[in-house]
């Protein structure tokens, strides 16, 4: 695009009219002079009597006007002056009352007592100004110096950036929605104003009103703000500049008063950034906003002192959309509670059983919760999950917001909402953390039977995003089955083992690949005394602890084990004979390490495996003692061994 500037050369001649001398100094007489010569000669001799006086005269002349910003011409011009001679301000006379040059009244006004101290130029101020011109004389030394002017430049090179964005949303803020580039030639330019000019396209139903749209608008060099303006500093006039501007009523001017400059050769880059207002109606998301630079719109002084204004015709249109469709995600928790057993009373209710841990995550804007379901499956025998459970806990970010009943009318599956209108804002970005705790009730009356149990899982939730439509939860939070005993074995794990021993498989059972393994774990008694089976030794049918080859056959089928109980105060009856068993008191541990070793009939990767402790709360025979089994949990996931390849060379 072109530049265009306006230039004026212009030169004056001074004249010396009046001089107050002190000494009773005389001038060299001009009249009469007889050649050019000879004027010439007494001009030369009446500069160097100028040169060794000393005079007195006042250092200012107060403007007799008005001044205020956006004012022009000589009595803005003898204002700088007079502000920069005294000390308020160090920038050069434009005749242009811009920021710098309110700033430097402000702070005459400051000093002189003047209030308000707001940078306008009126009575109070001209007559503190006059006061001061009164007051103040200086003496001085006439000396002749030589004053170079700087280099005459201009601001060129005009061109258009790609912004960041083309296109803002509400409640955005520092979004770059307009750039340019210029380059100052042939002098350092100071940039004293730069306008940028808004208006909406025409829209049927669009607000064209700036404060719908915008909270404020910053003005950045170079990635620097220079400048700033609140939307209701905007100039709203008949500009008719926006050629794609809705062409009628007012246009919005945006003039900022700038004090940067751009170094002779350099390149700047000018962009406008904006904060959005909080809420923009949803009629006005269609909107579009044009954004304008005219040929006048960058004023800027050269080296020399002459200012003048530069620019291009540039546009860029803005589309105003609505708010990104929110997203909530859920999740299972890395801490949501594995298979087990739990404790219960057999008398009074267990109250706080953390049943499923789960994780709610907003994108793409602030997600508003109204209500949370979650699911009650049964676990074993039950018939109404009820007769388990009487109420549910929703505990979120470690404070519980809300809790409900579990009906009596319930059966094996009951859902269960939560009501958290105003309690679960999950803002964009973030993650929630939540648990559902459960209240079991006791096992008296037979309401439900020793090992049953129930799982919780996460099933929907009712949520509106910012722009107040429905967002349904993306993803699946299942908890894991819970079984209640009031006296039940608590099994941890120590350690598991497996070496592979290498057969040659020269065709004998001898030469075969084989594995030795070892398995240690405890078993803590909670509630009341549990028993455990030993192997029989003579029929080999019952066994208080089934171990596998990691196939899923009987350990015992492709090779044998052996084990061993350790612990205080347990005790071993039989042991080594029919009906072994092992009996573990209340809060005794037991420590089990078993022991085998593997030589399969075939070829295959092979390991050992506990599969399931049985255990039982009386003591009257072998089926008493294994009247349960454990087969989940830490019995099913940890007490195994890895798989190691082994060979039958038969």
């Amino acid at each position: 695009m072109g530049n265009f500037g306006k230039k004026v050369v212009s030169a004056s001649l001074a004249v010396l009219t009046s001089v107050t001398m002190l000494g009773g100094g005389s001038f060299v007489a001009v009249a009469g002079a007889a050649t050019a010569a000879d004027l010439q000669a007494q001009i030369n001799a009446l500069l160097a009597q100028l040169q060794s006086l000393q005079t007195t005269t006042t250092s200012c002349a107060a403007p007799a006007a008005s001044l205020t910003v956006g004012s022009t011409g000589a009595s803005v011009t003898a204002l700088q002056n007079w502000l920069v001679a005294n000390g308020y301000g160090s920038f050069t006379a434009t005749g242009y009352f811009g920021a710098m040059t309110q700033a430097a009244v402000a702070k005459f006004q400051a000093a002189a007592g003047v209030t308000p101290a707001a940078g306008f130029y009126g009575p109070l101020t001209m007559a503190a100004v006059q006061a001061r011109c009164a007051t103040t004389t200086t003496t001085t030394t006439t000396t002749t110096t030589t004053t170079t002017s700087g280099d005459e430049g201009e601001l060129k090179n005009f061109d258009s950036v790609a912004a960041d964005e083309n296109s803002i949303e509400e409640d955005q803020n520092g979004v770059e929605i307009f750039a340019f580039e210029m380059e100052a030639d042939g002098s350092d330019m100071q940039v004293s104003r730069v306008d940028l000019y808004m208006d909406e396209s025409a829209g049927a139903s669009d607000s064209d009103n700036a404060d719908d749209y915008f909270d404020s608008l910053v003005l950045k060099v170079d990635g620097k703000k220079v400048a700033e303006l609140d939307v209701n500093d905007l100039d709203e006039d008949a500009y008719n500049v926006v050629s794609s501007g809705s062409g009628t009523g007012d246009e919005y001017r945006a003039r900022f008063a700038t004090n940067f400059k751009v170094e002779d050769g350099d390149t700047a880059k000018v962009t406008l950034e904006v904060d959005t207002a909080n809420n923009i109606d949803s009629g006005d998301e269609s909107a579009t906003w044009v954004i304008s630079l005219e040929t006048d719109s960058v004023r800027a002084t050269d080296g020399s002192g002459f200012t003048d204004e530069y620019g291009m015709s540039n546009e860029k249109t803005i589309n105003v959309d609505g708010p990104t469709a929110g997203d909530l995600n859920v999740s299972l928790s890395t801490d949501n509670p594995e298979e087990a057993i739990v404790s219960v009373d057999d008398t009074d209710d267990t109250n706080g059983v953390e049943m499923l841990a789960f994780e709610l995550e907003a994108n793409d804007g602030d997600i508003d919760v109204t209500d949370l379901r979650v699911t009650i499956d049964d676990v074993g025998t039950l018939t109404d999950v009820d007769s388990v459970v009487n109420t549910l806990h929703l505990i979120c970010d470690g404070d519980e917001i809300a809790s409900e009943s579990v009906l009596a009318t319930a059966g094996q599956t009951e859902l269960i909402t939560f009501d958290v209108d105003g309690e679960m804002m999950i803002n964009d970005g973030d993650t929630l953390e939540c648990s559902v705790e459960a209240d079991i009730n006791n096992l008296d009356g037979g309401d439900f039977d020793e090992g049953d149990g129930i799982l919780v899982s996460f099933t929907n939730v009712d949520a509106e995003d910012e722009a107040g439509d429905n967002v349904e939860a993306d993803g699946t939070a299942n908890g894991e089955n819970m079984h209640f005993y009031t006296v039940a074995p608590v099994i941890t794990k120590v350690s598991t083992s497996i070496v592979k021993t290498a057969g040659d498989n020269a065709g004998t059972e001898a030469t075969d690949d084989t594995a030795d393994g070892t398995i240690v774990f405890t078993v803590k008694a909670v509630g009341g005394t549990i028993y455990i089976n030993g192997d029989d030794e003579t029929t080999d049918e019952v066994e208080g602890i089934l171990l596998t080859n990691g196939q899923g056959g009987d350990l015992d089928v492709l090779g044998d084990y052996s084990y061993s109980v350790t612990g205080a105060n347990i005790t071993t009856t039989n042991g080594g004979a029919d009906n072994e068993y092992f009996t573990i008191p209340e809060g005794a541990t037991a420590t089990f390490t078993l022991s085998f070793h593997l030589d399969p009939a075939s070829t295959g990767f092979f390991g050992g495996n506990v599969s399931s402790v049985q255990f039982g709360t009386a003591l009257t025979n072998e089926t008493t003692r294994s009247a349960s089994a454990i087969t989940f949990g830490t019995v099913a996931d940890d007490l195994e061994t890895a798989l190691v390849q082994l060979t039958d060379g038969a």
